[in-house]
């Protein structure tokens, strides 16, 4: 008997159903001579590209020319763009009209850069004009498209919502009958496609029903993409390639030699940490063009950095969302000329983007998801004729199993669900305006179908609906008329066409070092509001800092605590699903349940390697911490939970996955603090749920509460955890913006967050944040179906005191990879003194009025006047003009303005400062706000070493970082 057997008990291992026919059940559709469906000068067209249509051309084609919806699912490199292009440009020369009549939508508009490139040379071979329009279109482009359209228009959601009611384009577009959907399964997953997905609505009601066909790589719920694409009620065929491109998926796991050891000890970080590095090397050499994805920005500038420095010979370049589009368009245009061999992205590089031909994806670390590594995969061999080549370096346990199970999934062809924003509320408000945009008076019964035309909405209810009719009318974007009609105020002009697009406009920090005054990195916005308060530790480059202070910049110092940072990169990894962390589960379960029936390791590895298509080093990094485990602790599965503490902590080991975690964590947080009276954190990952208390606890007490929660409150108790969460108001924040009920320019640190959240969540609209962090942080049904399977029996529950093997990893070393150790305090001041002595200062004589200007570091212990030889000179750190006025006329013997007597008292005081200390003194006031009375207290206490006076001078420092804001 195979390993997965007793695996395929656990939630459904092996391989999916999918519900998709046999080629040989569609025999008709797979006839060599598809082309000839297609008109003459279409087919000649054809054959300059094509020598036989692909399997998915031959689908697709026939359906398409047919006249129906088409949602087309294959490979990257398979076709199916022509596939898509080929009939619906045959159907438009028949049908050519007036206007634009075919729309060619993408999600990025770095995608249209390749795209355009392509339809370009259809356009050209068919005598079809075609151009592209988004938000970098030019003006004189927009109004050369406004008087002479295209007839297929290359195009974004965001323009195509800015266009619909404009007086020229809106009548161009009335001539739309195809409308071709890009990468579909990205819109389908996020308010953005919610949006598209009623501006769709209005397009139709301009220009009559159209033909839609959408496009995708992945999909893991096509029957839902389908109906997105098209709309409520609408049929749609859903074509997917079944014989797929030959693929090739591995999982390196390199060991650590003797080399790799020497020089991890220059880049502060392990021996395995550089043994990854190494191999990602290596990979880049032994290919023509790399690219390596990671999943966070972080990650992509600290994996960039070390390759930088260890290997400069190679040259490789750094790609996200982050970096300026010049930036992100060099890199792009380096690897397509063969300037780089290797690029390291983030999802930035997944969708399409022409970079020229790729003959390997390296995923550093797991991909958290099946149809996340089947895109970026994709992108490697782009061609039919070609093998696409994926090969995952994973770091700690959890990353190696997770990997493991993400591959087998890929080739079982089990792609996670889509979860679809239903009934986005912000999205309504926004459309609301657009419709009347489009129709100055209109009727909200009209608008309230159309909007449940499209299928995300078409479950919203009249009074929901009606609730935001209202906010908008006390928010004065629309005026309710006696008729019963609606119209848009002036203000919504504005508010329109501020808010076309969906995506949180979020502001990034600059971080500054306070030791050494150099730039750190960027946080985003939201990182900043929900974890940057001052005293808290984060990483950041691979460093752990501390925050002083957060206004226009956040200012930070290094920091000792790496353990307990909180990665810069947190909002930017994607969860794991709950079949991935099940199945990581059902892998724990399998090898346990080998070992109890006495089979051998060489057995149980042989198993593995046979099912896995794995190597011995995935194999050894799998089974030595579950051997480690079962000693003497329950091994945490599928169906069995193990709780444990250690100290102030409770460790509960669930195999649930991201999101169905996080929901458990809040529901156990709301049963303790009910409970205990004070505060209880947590730490959340896809395989643990890590509680801090402020005593110690029994891990009986939360078998308790597990085994007598009731799902049907699970809901409920979620949302009682939001209601004062930081994370609440500031989605409130956002959301408030695209209703309109505050302005697009208001930033974060402008306002009160907390009194600005309190009075927003009071709104409406805390129905909309609720809901999208309900879908987006949590998962309800899931965890009510696992505290279902707890009260049934079937989720066990052990209790064990202190740590597990598998949990060392998390509480000992949270986020190990790459990551440099904490600098120790003598380096810190080394850092700061070198600052403080790099620093330029003007030194000027309180007796003769000399003055130079001078490194501190040049200074000497006890300096003196060169002219006169006194000693008391001042120190000037700025505004040197009007410093020097008032010592020349006190000199001179002048009488001074009260304000001039000001300053030379406070001149006065540095003076004596040097007469008194020396040396240290000029130190003490090259410090940034200081000043002579801030240096005198810290001089004043006479500290006994050098680095005691440091550690007081830099103390001080931070001190006027986090109070100068509120001087007068």
């Amino acid at each position: 008997m195979g390993p997965w057997p007793s695996l395929d008990m656990a939630r459904g291992f092996g391989p999916r159903d999918q519900g998709f026919e046999s080629p040989r059940a569609h025999h008709s559709l797979f006839q060599m001579d598809t082309f000839l469906k297609l008109s003459p000068k279409v087919r000649k067209a054809v054959g300059k590209r094509f020598r036989k249509p692909t399997e998915i051309q031959r689908r697709v084609i026939p359906a398409i020319l047919d006249g129906k919806n088409v949602l087309i699912i294959s490979p990257t490199g398979s076709g199916k763009t022509e596939s898509a292009l080929c009939p619906i440009l045959d159907r438009h020369l028949q049908t050519r009209g007036q206007g634009i009549n075919v729309l060619y939508i993408t999600p990025l508009r770095s995608l249209n850069r390749d795209i355009i490139e392509r339809i370009e040379w259809w356009a050209k071979e068919l005598d079809i004009t075609a151009e592209v329009r988004h938000g970098d279109t030019t003006q004189y482009q927009r109004s050369k498209q406004a008087n002479k359209p295209p007839e297929l228009l290359v195009t974004t959601p965001e323009t195509l919502n800015a266009i619909l009611p404009a007086k020229k384009m809106g009548q161009h577009l009335k001539g739309v009958k195809y409308v071709i959907v890009d990468e579909v399964h990205e819109f389908a997953e996020d308010k953005r496609g919610a949006q598209l997905s009623i501006v769709l609505e209005r397009l139709k009601r301009v220009a009559g029903d159209f033909q839609r066909v959408g496009i995708s790589a992945t999909i893991g719920s096509p029957e839902e993409v389908a109906k997105f694409l098209v709309g409520a009620g609408k049929g749609c065929e859903i074509t997917k390639a079944s014989i797929v491109r030959e693929t090739e998926l591995k999982i390196a796991c390199p060991k650590a030699t003797e080399e790799d050891e020497k020089e991890s000890l220059h880049y502060f970080i392990t021996s395995e940490a550089f043994a990854r590095i190494r191999k990602i090397r290596e990979l880049i050499e032994d290919h023509k063009n790399t690219l390596v994805f990671v999943n966070t920005r972080e990650s992509a500038e600290i994996l960039g950095s070390r390759l930088r420095s260890w290997a400069p010979s190679v040259p490789i370049a750094v790609h996200h969302s982050s970096l300026s589009r010049e930036a992100r368009t060099r890199a792009e245009q380096d690897m397509k000329s063969g300037k780089t061999r290797g690029i390291i992205a983030t999802s930035s590089l997944e969708l399409g983007i022409d970079v020229g031909t790729i003959d390997l994806v390296v995923q550093y670390m797991s991909p958290r998801q099946v149809a996340r590594l089947i895109q970026r995969v994709g992108r490697s061999g782009h061609s039919i004729r070609k093998k696409s080549k994926g090969i995952i370096i994973p770091s700690d346990y959890d990353d190696v199993c997770e990997s493991i199970i993400v591959v087998h999934m890929a080739r079982q062809d089990e792609l996670e669900p889509v979860r679809m924003h239903k009934n986005a509320l912000d999205v309504v408000a926004n459309q609301i305006i657009g419709c009347c945009m489009d129709e100055y008076h209109s009727k909200p019964e009209e608008i309230y179908a159309l909007i449940r035309n499209a299928y995300p909405f078409e479950d919203l209810n009249w009074k929901d609906f009606e609730a935001v009719l209202d906010l908008l009318a006390e928010t004065h974007l629309i005026f309710r008329n006696v008729d019963g009609t609606i119209n848009r105020s002036r203000k919504a002009l504005f508010y329109y066409y501020e808010n076309l697009s969906m995506i949180p406009d979020a502001k990034r920090y600059r971080i500054k070092n306070v030791v050494d005054s150099k730039s750190v990195g960027n946080l985003d916005e939201a990182f900043v509001v929900e974890f940057a308060h001052p005293g808290e530790t984060f990483i950041c480059k691979g460093e752990a800092w501390k925050v002083v202070d957060v206004d226009e910049e956040i200012l930070v110092e290094p920091c000792r605590d790496v353990g307990g940072a909180i990665p810069a990169w947190k909002g930017d990894l994607l969860p794991v699903p709950y079949e991935v962390a099940q199945k990581v589960g059902a892998l724990r379960a399998f090898v346990e349940s080998r070992a109890s029936q006495g089979m051998k390791d060489q057995k149980i590895e042989e198993e593995l390697k046979k099912e896995f298509d794995i190597d011995s080093e995935a194999v050894k990094r799998v089974l030595e911490p579950l051997r480690e485990q079962m000693v003497s602790k329950p091994v945490p599965t599928h169906d069995r939970i193990l709780i444990e503490n250690e100290g102030r902590h409770i460790i509960i080991h669930a195999c649930f996955g991201s999101l169905v975690n996080d929901t458990l964590s809040r529901v156990l947080c709301a049963r303790l603090m009910e409970k205990l009276g004070s505060t209880v954190s947590s730490h959340v990952d896809p395989y643990r749920i890590i509680l801090e208390l402020p005593t110690r606890m029994e891990p009986q007490v939360i078998e308790k509460i597990l085994m007598q929660a009731r799902p049907e409150l699970v809901k409920e108790l979620a949302l009682k955890t939001l209601e004062n969460s930081t994370l609440a108001r500031w989605r409130a924040f956002y959301v408030a913006k695209k209703f309109g009920i505050i302005s697009k320019s208001i930033d974060l640190q402008s306002v009160s967050v907390r009194r600005l959240g309190d009075y927003l969540l009071k709104l409406p609209i805390f129905k909309e944040v609720s809901r999208e962090i309900l879908l987006t942080k949590m998962d309800i049904p899931r965890t009510q179906d696992v505290l279902e399977r707890i009260k049934k029996g079937n989720i066990d529950i052990s209790l064990s005191e202190g740590k597990s093997p598998l949990c060392f990893n998390k509480l000992e070393r949270a986020y190990p990879e790459l990551i440099s150790p904490a600098k120790p305090e003598a380096e810190i001041m080394k850092i700061y003194k070198a600052r403080l002595l790099s620093k330029r200062i003007q030194l000027m004589c309180m007796n003769c009025g000399w003055n130079a200007s001078h490194i501190v570091d040049s200074i000497q212990k006890d300096p003196e006047c060169p002219e006169c030889g006194a000693r008391i000179l001042a120190v000037i750190t700025s505004g040197f003009g009007k410093a020097s006025d008032v010592i020349k006329k006190q000199v001179r013997g002048e009488a001074l303005t009260k304000s001039e007597k000001t300053a030379y008292n406070k001149l006065n005081k540095t003076a004596n400062l040097i007469l008194s200390y020396g040396k240290n003194a000029v130190l003490a006031l090259a410090a940034r706000g200081v000043g002579p009375d801030g240096a005198a207290r810290v001089l004043a206490k006479r500290p006994e070493t050098e680095f005691e006076f440091l550690r007081e001078l830099l103390e001080a420092e931070k001190t006027f970082a986090r109070t100068h804001r509120f001087w007068k």
